[in-house]
C-alpha cells in the first residue's frame, strides 16, 4: 500500500485484512502492527508526490466502503491535502533553524 502511496496513486480501500488481495495488502504485517481489520489507505498527494497518509479503520470487523465513504475520502484528501503540504514544510523550515 505504501509503495502505491509514493507512486500517487489512488487511495486503497480495503474491506477485510483477512481475506484481501496479498498483492494489496500484507495480512500478517497489518495484523501484528496494526490490529485493524478494515481500513482505507489515503493517499495525501500534491504535485505528484505523496505528503501523508490518513488511515481510517475499522477494529472489530470487516467493513463494505460505500460510494459515500468514497466521496467522503476523496473530499477530505483533496481539503486537507495542501495543509498536510503546509505543515510539512513549515515543520521543515523550523528545523532548519
Amino acid at each position: 500500500m505504501f509503495a502505491a502511496a509514493l507512486r500517487t496513486e489512488a487511495s486503497i480501500f480495503v474491506e477485510d485484512v483477512e481475506t484481501a488481495n496479498p498483492e494489496v495488502v500484507n495480512k500478517n504485517f497489518e495484523a501484528k502492527e496494526f490490529g485493524h481489520r478494515a481500513l482505507i489507505h489515503a493517499h495525501l498527494c500534491a504535485d505528484e508526490l505523496l505528503w501523508g497518509v490518513l488511515q481510517p479503520c475499522m477494529f472489530d470487523r470487516p467493513r463494505v466502503w460505500t460510494d459515500f465513504d468514497r466521496q467522503v475520502i476523496a473530499a477530505v484528501t483533496e481539503k486537507i491535502s495542501p495543509l498536510a503540504v503546509a505543515y510539512v514544510t513549515a515543520s521543515a523550515s523550523k528545523d532548519e533553524r
